[in-house]
């Protein structure tokens, strides 16, 4: 018999509340964490806390009205709309409008003929200059003008501009238009020369100043006037004027001898402040009025004494403007003369201005024997530093311990690491051996041979000196045994060369070891032309019937890449069809798919971008692939002049980067581009397994630096139809498809002109190559065998076989594909021979 048990009764929890009101009640039981925080002594004062302030927060707080949900329905407001309570009716918010039960409808602009009030529109960015120094007013120091003429131009003009225009910032001479082509003759020896449109053998002096003032009054400090009979010495007059205060306005030259009126001489140049040229530009129609053509001298210095009152000064803050005058030409008539003449005459030495000059041949004498005695004089100084340098080492912290040859140079670069370690490279007279990880040996072209020839030549002359010294007699010549030269980012150009000359009286040969080192001179700026960095690029692509579907997935990537982002681009397809291949006319057309995408894409943006797409068609009669030249002819007929044309190919990657870099680096009239592109391995070797991405990463491991390509090419169309014409004999132009049969036999051109690189090569343009990062090409096996011609030229199949070899992979990629394809030979020997 079971005994039951009676059930405890459920008893309510005795947790005490410390008087927490009912309807808080409920929350103090929600979570675990609540009722242990009110059975706890140390919590329970910090909650009754909590809970009575916002309980007096809440009773405290003053009552606000509900918004109505009548829009019309607006509460008591004191001021303004606003109500008193809130403290806010000195703010100038306007009142409500009833509007009442109406619904309320937004005026909508569909026309754009409404505009926005002018407060409301947003601030247009600024515009900011081009350069840093044209933002920050920026001046060049000194400009200096030549009075010229028509004839004196061809003799002394050309003789000024020689001797004078490396040392100065600007150099111009002004002529009048006497004759057109004056500028074309002299263009060639960098001459910048101003014609007026004035005739006369004399220009008018103050169209000088009226030219000055326009152009240049707001980019310089100082302003140089002379004719061109003076022989300046550039150098000296431009740390003469570095010497004076920019702000003061300064009439100096020497004072004529001819009038007692203060003017200056202006056979001995004249400069003047840019304060100076200030004044002149509010008075210069009054110049203009009073300017006696045939004085210089009265012209110039008649306007500036009836605007500032001054008289003509030969003094600066106590530097003195130094001229010398030639009253007889005699002593000019020889070297010889001229060195007697400097050295007798003190004042001709210092001279900034050397006036007047008749003939040419006496500006290059007195430039001749005053520059030699500057450099004899630089290297006594330089002996003396050195001479100062050794005496004072031994009061170094090292002693003298770091003293290296030669004295006064910087010490050789030392490497942090392996990588940065500068090697030796081995030469002789006719060639350079291992320049590079890729080559063995080179031929010693350019200035690369000029300057190992002049320095065999000057240790040669160094050993003689000292064998001389020795009184000993060379018998033969001094020859080269070898030779070593290093770039040294720090110094300069290092030689190590090895001499061999035989003594006379002896039969043994001695060797001597010279060390030599060309260094590094003073960085100069090189100025290059303007160019546009919006200009349109012209691509174009030349596709065959093989290329089609390379071609379709180009156009999607280039239709995303430039067309989307609006890009300045517009895209030339050259479809080339073979002599049996359907044409546009046949519904066969084996372009046709090409041609459908191209009018879809120029369909879908030519109403906001314009025409972007074209194609031309080359019906090709021959089964050899048509000439660069040929194709180039054809494409350069449908462009206008001043348009730049990048050819490329279907496999590379659509970069704006490389664009831009293509619109700031091709120059027309001086500069073509043949960029080094990064081309991808085959990545059936760099990949392990399937699907191999679409783009990759300029690494080592991807692809390499093809330096043998010369495909991708920018130019201006200028430029190629000038190069074009001058080779139109050796290789007839091409106008037409009927053209093409023109082209065979092809003229045998081994040595010359075969491509568009050496076409350009040969012309008188800078061709500019160099690796280009953004020219990423995807890999394609190059087919040299369809270049089978009997005039091609033999380096373009050893270059193009070269190129095959390299795009495969890298040497380390290459062994380990090999080791597993052997691997993977072994494994299914051994699987055969085990189920055998």
């Amino acid at each position: 018999m079971e005994k039951k048990t009676k059930p405890k009764a459920k008893t309510k929890s005795t947790t005490p509340t410390f008087g927490v009101p009912d309807f808080l009640r409920p929350i103090w039981s929600c979570t675990r964490r609540g009722r242990m925080w009110a059975s706890s002594r140390k919590g329970a004062p910090l909650l009754i806390g909590m809970l009575l302030g916002v309980i007096i927060a809440h009773h405290l707080r003053p009552a606000r009205s509900c918004r109505s949900e009548v829009l019309g329905a607006v509460p008591a407001r004191s001021r303004n709309g606003i109500p008193a309570s809130d403290g806010l009716d000195k703010l100038p918010l306007p009142a409500a409008v009833n509007l009442g039960n109406e619904d309320f409808e937004p005026n909508v602009i569909l026309d754009g003929q409404q505009k926005i009030p002018p407060d409301v529109q947003k601030a247009q960015k600024p515009v900011r200059p081009r350069y840093y120094d044209s933002e920050l007013g920026m001046h060049e120091t000194l400009f200096v003008a030549v009075a010229s003429g028509a004839t004196t131009l061809p003799t002394l003009g050309v003789a000024f501009n020689l001797t004078t225009a490396h040392y100065l910032p600007r150099l111009s001479f002004f002529i009048n238009a006497v004759q057109p082509d004056v500028w074309a003759r002299f263009q060639n020896l960098t001459m910048n020369i101003v014609r007026s449109s004035e005739t006369g053998d004399k220009i008018h002096p103050m169209l000088i100043l009226r030219f000055l003032v326009e152009n240049h009054m707001e980019t310089f400090d100082w302003f140089f006037i002379a004719p061109d009979s003076t022989y300046i010495r550039g150098k000296e007059l431009l740390e003469f004027v570095k010497k004076i205060s920019v702000g003061k306005v300064i009439y100096l030259g020497v004072p004529s001898a001819k009038t007692e009126t203060g003017y200056c001489d202006f056979s001995a140049g004249i400069l003047i402040s840019q304060a100076m040229l200030m004044g002149i530009a509010e008075n210069l129609p009054w110049c203009m009025e009073n300017a006696r053509l045939k004085d210089f001298t009265e012209s110039i210095g008649k306007c500036i004494v009836h605007i500032f009152g001054l008289r003509c000064g030969q003094f600066a803050e106590a530097s003195p403007f130094a001229a010398f005058p030639v009253t007889d030409s005699k002593p000019l008539d020889s070297q010889d003369s001229t060195a007697e003449l400097v050295d007798a005459e003190d004042n001709l030495q210092s001279a900034v201005a050397i006036y007047p000059l008749s003939e040419p041949k006496h500006f290059y004498r007195l430039h001749l024997e005053l520059s030699q005695r500057k450099i004899g004089e630089i290297q006594q100084l330089i002996e003396e530093v050195q001479e100062d340098i050794v005496k004072q080492s031994p009061h170094t912290p090292g002693g003298g311990a770091d003293l290296q040859w030669p004295i006064g140079i910087n010490p050789p670069a030392i490497p942090k690491d392996r990588f940065d370690v500068i090697e030796w490279t081995y030469f002789n007279e006719t060639h350079l051996f291992r320049p590079d990880d890729f080559r063995v040996a080179v031929r010693l072209v350019g200035s690369f041979l000029k300057s190992v020839e002049q320095v065999t030549a000057f240790a040669k002359t160094s050993i003689e000196e000292r064998q001389a010294k020795l009184e000993v007699k060379i018998s033969g010549e001094i020859r080269l045994l070898n030779g070593y030269v290093r770039f040294d980012p720090t110094r300069g150009i290092e030689y190590i060369l090895d001499l061999a000359f035989e003594v006379a009286g002896s039969t043994k040969e001695e060797v001597r070891t010279l060390r030599l080192l060309r260094s590094l001179g003073q960085m100069e700026q090189i100025f290059l032309p303007f160019v546009t960095e919006n200009s349109r690029v012209h691509l174009t692509v030349t596709i065959g019937a093989e290329d089609i579907p390379v071609a379709l997935d180009f156009l999607k990537v280039f239709t995303k890449v430039h067309l989307e982002a609006q890009d300045n681009v517009f895209f030339m397809v050259v479809l080339i069809y073979g002599p049996n291949d359907p044409g546009k006319e046949s519904p066969n057309d084996v372009f046709l798919k090409i041609k459908a995408e191209a009018k879809d894409i120029d369909k879908r943006y030519s109403k906001t971008l314009g025409t972007r797409l074209g194609w031309v068609s080359i019906r090709n009669p021959l089964t050899v692939p048509p000439s660069e030249f040929a194709i180039m002819d054809i494409v350069a007929r449908k462009f206008s002049k001043d348009s730049i044309v990048f050819r490329c190919d279907v496999n590379f990657i659509p970069s704006v980067e490389l664009l831009n870099r293509i619109r700031l680096t091709t120059i027309p009239g001086t500069q073509a581009y043949f960029p080094m592109p990064f081309v991808q391995y085959k990545p059936s070797i760099i990949y392990q397994a399937h699907p191999y991405p679409a783009d990759f990463d300029v690494k080592r491991q991807f692809g390499h630096y093809d330096r043998d390509s010369v495909y991708f090419a920018a130019f201006f169309v200028s430029d190629y139809t000038a190069a074009r014409r001058n080779e139109a004999e050796n290789w007839p132009l091409v106008t037409a498809d009927r053209d093409l049969l023109r082209e065979y036999p092809r003229p045998n051109r081994h040595g010359q002109v075969y491509d568009l690189y050496t076409l350009f090569l040969s012309s008188p343009l800078h061709v500019f190559r160099g690796v280009e990062p953004a020219l990423k090409v995807k890999f394609a096996l190059l087919r040299c065998d369809r270049d089978d011609d009997p005039g091609m030229e033999l380096r373009l199949r050893e270059r193009c076989e070269r190129r095959r070899l390299a795009s495969l992979a890298n040497k380390q990629q290459l062994a380990m594909f090999i080791a597993h394809q052997e691997h993977a030979k072994e494994m299914s020997l051994s699987t055969r021979n085990a189920t055998v």
